[in-house]
C-alpha cells in the first residue's frame, strides 16, 4: 500500500495489486464465463484481480463512467473532425472524387487521411471511433465485410442522428452504450466477487445537466483541454493541482500474455478444430505476426473461447 496525497496535505491510500502470469491464465476463463460476450479489453483479468482484492474491504465501487458527456478527449476529436468535414464540404459535390483522388495521389498520409474525410458523411466517420484497425494482411484473410475493422459496437449506428449536432450526439451514446456495455461489463465482473458498481455520472440528473451545457464548458477546443466544467467542480472540492492530475491508467504486455500464459488458449482459437475454424481460414491466421495483429488476434482468441463455452452449455 502506497500513500499519494492532495493539495490539502490529505493523504489517500493507493494499493497497487500485483498481476501475475498465473493470475492471467486463471481468470480468463472466469472472464469469458462471466461476460459470455468477447472481451474487448486486455484489462479485464486485471480488472478482475483488483475487484477481488479490495472486496474484503469495499462491497460498492463508486465508477467514473460517463464522464463522456463532459467533455473527454473523443468529443474533441469529433468536434475538430466535423470542423473539419465543414470545410472540405465547401469543395462542390461533382469535384470531389477528383480532389480526392489528388489528395491521395501527392498529400501523402495526410492527403489520405483528407480523402477520408471529404468522400464519407460525417456519421461514417464518427463510426470509425468505433472501430477496432485491423492490419491490410488481416483483412485480406478475414474478408471483405471486416471492413476497415472490427465493430466493437453497433451503438453508433444505431444512435448517431446525422441532424444532431456533434456534441449532442456524444451525449445520447453515453446514455446508451456506456450505460449498457461497461454497465454490463462491470456489473459481471462485480457480481463474481461479490461487489457492486454505482455510476453517480449517469444518473439521469446529470445527464439532463450535460445536455444542456454551452459546449465551451465540455470541451476547450482552442486549447484542447477536456471537460473544463467538471475540472473547475473538482479544483473547487479538493484543489486545483488534483483537477490538473493526468487520467490514471496502466498498460497491459498483451503480447507477452498471448504468447506466455495464454499461449495454449491462442493455438486452440487457430486450430483446424476452433470455432474460429469454421468461420475463417486458420492456417492463415496463424501466420500473422502477433506484436502488429495484437487486437484482431485478442478479438478471435476470444470469440472462440465464448463459441466454445456456449457450445458446451448448450
Amino acid at each position: 500500500e502506497e500513500w499519494c496525497g492532495d493539495s490539502n496535505g490529505a493523504l489517500i491510500p493507493l494499493t497497487i495489486v500485483p498481476v501475475s502470469a498465473a493470475d492471467v491464465r486463471s481468470r480468463f476463463p472466469d472472464v469469458i464465463a462471466r461476460l459470455q460476450e468477447p472481451p474487448r479489453h486486455f484489462n479485464n483479468m486485471p480488472m478482475l484481480c483488483m475487484l477481488d482484492a479490495i472486496s474484503d474491504s469495499a462491497s460498492v465501487v463508486l465508477a467514473g463512467d460517463g464522464v463522456e458527456q463532459f467533455g473527454t478527449g473523443s468529443l474533441g476529436f469529433s468536434l475538430r473532425l466535423a470542423a473539419r468535414k465543414r470545410s472540405l464540404d465547401r469543395v462542390p459535390s461533382a469535384l470531389r472524387p477528383i480532389v480526392a483522388t489528388l489528395l491521395r495521389a501527392v498529400g501523402g498520409a495526410r492527403g489520405a487521411r483528407l480523402a477520408g474525410i471529404l468522400r464519407k458523411s460525417l456519421p461514417e466517420l464518427v463510426l470509425q471511433i468505433e472501430l477496432l484497425e485491423t492490419t491490410a494482411a488481416a483483412r485480406e484473410i478475414l474478408g471483405a465485410q471486416v471492413g476497415p475493422g472490427l465493430p466493437t459496437s453497433d451503438t453508433l449506428a444505431r444512435t448517431f442522428f446525422p441532424e444532431l449536432p456533434v456534441d449532442e450526439m456524444f451525449t445520447t451514446w453515453v446514455a446508451t452504450s456506456l450505460g449498457r456495455a461497461i454497465n454490463r461489463r462491470n456489473t459481471r465482473l462485480g457480481q463474481q466477487v461479490g461487489v457492486r458498481f454505482v455510476y453517480p455520472l449517469l444518473a439521469p440528473s446529470l445527464l439532463e445537466v450535460a445536455a444542456t451545457l454551452p459546449l465551451e464548458m465540455r470541451f476547450d477546443i482552442g486549447g484542447g483541454r477536456s471537460k473544463p466544467v467538471l475540472r473547475q467542480v473538482c479544483a473547487n472540492l479538493v484543489g486545483g493541482d488534483v483537477a490538473e492530475w493526468s487520467k490514471f491508467g496502466f498498460t497491459t504486455p498483451e503480447v507477452e500474455w498471448i504468447e506466455g500464459p495464454l499461449r495454449d488458449v491462442y493455438e486452440q482459437a487457430f486450430s483446424a478444430g476452433s470455432k474460429v475454424a469454421e468461420l475463417f481460414d486458420v492456417e492463415r491466421l496463424r501466420k500473422l505476426p502477433v506484436a502488429a495483429n495484437k487486437q484482431t488476434v485478442w478479438t478471435l482468441m476470444t470469440l472462440d473461447s465464448v463459441l466454445r463455452q456456449a457450445a458446451a452449455v448448450a
